[in-house]
């Protein structure tokens, strides 16, 4: 195995990294990569999962000398605690190795603890921007108390005296942290500390009851405003009186839709002619109910806009293509409006579910080969993502003419945990498990795919 191979799959989070490492028989060339990667969180995209702790400490684990590895990165820990980078990986990190005994982890978890309590608590005013710091403590709190390090009654007893700072904070900045600590503790366990006779808790206690009361008022009006359109005719209704739309409204179109109405939101949306309003339509709708000759028509209306990302009409052509590309039919039509676009040299990212459409209608190897050329790199994220939505979307509205080459090729070479997770997905749901990925799967990062093939 190489180091660059080893260090590919570890930034994916695909479970052959610990495969691999557990059959060499000299892993000190990767010793330094999962050290580092214990250090860092070295994920291509950190927005799809918080497993990357717990890969990592598989990955360590498959050393022989696995506690002077742990001893050696706790040391790099107490020297990096200043860092702001990678806080809240580095947190779990240590929890991970306080949960199995090391107890120099937890040592440093409490200091990192009590340098962020402190730091908040000698704050004199608001922060003008986004409250990093208030966040890197709650993210503190919430592993020191997974840890062991700290108990509730410590942090109920701090939350509390900050509080007494009115202006500066307050019990919303750190909502969201307790209420993860009161899942994690169990609402019995929570609510014995608030019982403690003691100011800072009384404190606490009354400001946690307030929120509760102000987040169940706001939630009443939530389900109030979401039955203004309960169901699809009132926003058709709406809509028709030219009332203002938003992207936000996709969420009223998520239950089962009459054919009847989706002729009728599709009318609206082809009829529409302020851009920004059609943009929206065309956006939020989940099926277009308009043939497939009348969007190509569409499409060559705002083709101009093609060249110009800037244009008000980029978007809206954007978003024409993108329901052409997912219009599955046996017309040639599109395929040929597909092949005079590519011919033109639009962009990939733009083309990439056109060029599905000429796969679907026959060009099979060259789609295979297309999609094989584009550079699965973090620069280049927007065009393969979209080749991976591309074939994903294949599978979705016409597995039988999807190419299984291409889903066994998006969970090998993805640089997204979401698209291998639904690629796995796939893969279990035809048949085209194989033993390989089977295994493999077992130590994926990703939680939803191991637990998807230790259920098999």
């Amino acid at each position: 195995m190489l180091k660059s191979e080893f260090e590919l799959l570890v930034r994916q989070g695909r479970g052959n990294g610990i495969l691999l490492l557990k059959k060499e028989a000299d892993k000190s060339p990767f010793r330094d990569m999962v050290i580092f990667a214990a250090i860092n969180d070295l994920r291509y995209d950190w927005q799809c999962s918080d497993d990357q702790a717990w890969y990592v400490y598989e990955l360590i684990k498959c050393f022989d000398d696995v506690d002077l590895i742990v001893a050696a990165i706790i040391s790099r820990y107490k020297e990096i605690s200043e860092s702001e980078y990678g806080c809240t990986h580095y947190l779990k990190m240590l929890t991970i190795f306080s949960q199995n005994g090391y107890s120099d982890a937890a040592d440093v978890i409490m200091q990192i603890y009590d340098k962020e309590y402190n730091i908040m608590a000698g704050r004199t005013q608001n922060s003008d921007s986004y409250d990093y710091g208030r966040d890197k403590y709650g993210y503190t709190a919430v592993e020191a108390i997974y840890s062991g390090c700290i108990t509730p009654y410590r942090l109920f007893c701090d939350i509390g005296n900050l509080l007494l700072k009115d202006g500066i904070f307050q019990i919303t900045d750190f909502y969201m942290w307790i209420d993860e600590v009161r899942i994690y503790i169990g609402d019995t366990a929570f609510d014995s500390v608030l019982t403690w006779d003691n100011r800072d808790v009384i404190r606490f206690k009354s400001a946690w009851k307030a929120e509760k009361e102000r987040i169940k008022h706001l939630r009443i009006r939530w389900t109030s405003e979401m039955t203004t359109f309960e169901n699809v005719n009132r926003l058709i209704t709406y809509i028709r009186e030219r009332k203002p739309v938003n992207y936000s409204m996709k969420k009223y179109l998520k239950d089962p839709i009459e054919s009847k109405q989706i002729i009728e939101l599709s009318k609206l949306a082809y009829q529409e002619n302020d851009v920004e309003r059609k943009t929206v339509l065309y956006s939020i709708l989940p099926f277009m109910a308009i043939s497939s000759d009348k969007l190509i028509e569409e499409a060559c209306k705002y083709e101009y806009a093609l060249k110009n990302p800037d244009c008000p009409e980029y978007l809206l052509e954007t978003r024409i293509l993108e329901k052409l590309g997912n219009i599955f039919n046996d017309k040639p039509d599109i395929r040929e409006y597909a092949r005079k676009l590519v011919a033109k040299g639009y962009p990939d990212s733009i083309m990439v579910g056109l060029r599905a459409q000429i796969y679907e209608l026959s060009d099979h190897d060259s789609f295979v080969k297309y999609i094989k050329g584009i550079p699965v790199e973090r620069s280049n994220s927007d065009i393969w993502h979209k080749a991976d939505f591309a074939v994903l979307g294949m599978w979705k509205h016409k597995p039988d003419i999807a190419p299984a080459e291409l889903i066994y090729y998006i969970y090998e070479t993805t640089l997204c945990a979401a698209c291998r997770r639904n690629a796995v997905k796939i893969i279990n749901k035809y048949g085209l498990m194989t033993s390989e990925i089977c295994d493999e799967a077992r130590y994926d990062s990703e939680e939803d795919v191991r637990n998807l093939v230790m259920n098999r």
